[in-house]
């Protein structure tokens, strides 16, 4: 069972995006376990939530709009 606390909620759209981009949910899968990981261990430094997030936010590639309109 996940549990969430919404810390990292922000990373929402950057993982989306990725997802669509390498048609991977590998980042998604990521922010999940950030997630829980936050809930189970929070005591953690700062340091390392903000380097976790980086990894999620910049470390793949992101697609910035709709790759095929027709579709829609």
């Amino acid at each position: 069972m996940m549990h969430n606390t919404n810390r990292f909620v922000d990373l929402v759209p950057h993982a989306l995006r990725s997802v669509a981009y390498i048609h991977q949910s590998h980042v998604f899968k990521a922010y999940c376990a950030l997630e829980n990981l936050f809930f189970n261990r929070p005591e953690r430094p700062d340091p390392v939530w903000g380097y976790c997030c980086s990894l999620i936010r910049d470390d793949e590639p992101k697609v910035v709009g709709v790759i095929a309109p027709n579709l829609l």
